[in-house]
């Protein structure tokens, strides 16, 4: 397997073939992925891999989907992944995103249908023009990781990654997606606004029963909402954007620690911190120091 290092290479984690080392946040490359045949790859973040010739068979989420050339295969945290078998001739293109690459770009999408339909099927069959599209994200990509700027990288990375995501969502009446029903009903409706308030009140309220009554539903409506459609709690999904939010502050500006805990509507900055840290693993400070070595 070819693969381009920015200190990035292959291990092994847990019970699950790694693509990426404790330390990576991303990794690329193009072969057939037999070292991985029969083993679980782990999918944190966000897994890509595109067939460009021969084909082979993928178990996902323990149900056996065929990969062929000019398939491309979107797999998120939480959903399992393992190429059972495939041709002599199969080859793939392949990308392995960290979490901390993929949220704020998922998060900026605001798109429930699309995730339904990505979980339900998360192998899209591209058609000529759409295999087009993809390879000319691919070179850019590629472009933008090993030849750009370290001080502009990841927020290129952010949003190319968005790119592909808002592309693939808008090509997505055009995908062949035989297997699965888009039905537009009074829930997916009822979601569809809830992930519009996020960005937009996140600082000002993260209380699940502020966005229920705006709602106008109860708050275990809600909880009972996101957990059947989005497999996560309303209070995870809103403390996800905000997240989002300070880290976005954090990349892009030179607000103090005090500013963004104003701007997020915290009651204090040590509070921002604990929370951030919870959620991060990192200090605020912390954080802005390693986006700006990177």
């Amino acid at each position: 397997i070819q693969t381009f290092d920015l200190n990035l290479h292959m291990d092994y984690r847990s019970f699950k073939y790694s693509l990426r080392n404790e330390n990576q946040t991303l990794v690329f490359g193009e072969g057939n992925l037999s070292e991985t045949k029969g083993t679980l790859i782990d999918t944190d973040g966000m897994l890509l891999v595109f067939v460009h010739s021969g084909h082979g068979i993928a178990q996902i989420n323990s149900k056996r989907m065929p990969l062929t050339s000019g398939n491309l295969s979107m797999i998120f945290s939480d959903v399992t992944f393992c190429i059972e078998s495939h041709s002599r001739d199969f080859r793939v293109n392949y990308i392995s995103f960290d979490q901390s690459l993929v949220e704020h770009p998922s998060f900026r999408l605001n798109d429930p249908l699309f995730w339904k339909i990505i979980y339900e099927t998360p192998v899209l069959s591209l058609d000529d023009k759409q295999q087009r599209l993809f390879k000319a994200w691919l070179e850019s990509f590629i472009l933008i990781v090993t030849e750009c700027n370290s001080r502009f990288r990841l927020e290129l990375i952010d949003n190319k990654i968005f790119e592909l995501l808002a592309m693939t969502a808008s090509e997505l009446g055009k995908l062949s997606l035989s297997n699965i029903s888009l039905r537009r009903d009074q829930a997916w409706k009822l979601l569809n606004e809830f992930y519009n308030m996020l960005p937009k009140y996140c600082h000002i309220n993260r209380d699940v029963k502020f966005y229920a009554d705006r709602l106008s539903i109860t708050t275990s409506y809600l909880f009972k909402l996101c957990r059947r459609q989005m497999q996560d709690s309303p209070k995870r999904l809103i403390e996800r954007q905000t997240i989002a939010e300070i880290k976005s502050y954090l990349s892009n500006t030179a607000l103090q620690i005090k500013e963004i805990a104003e701007k997020m509507n915290f009651d204090d900055d040590s509070y921002m911190c604990r929370f951030f840290k919870r959620a991060v693993g990192l200090t605020p400070e912390e954080y802005r120091k390693a986006q700006a070595i990177s």
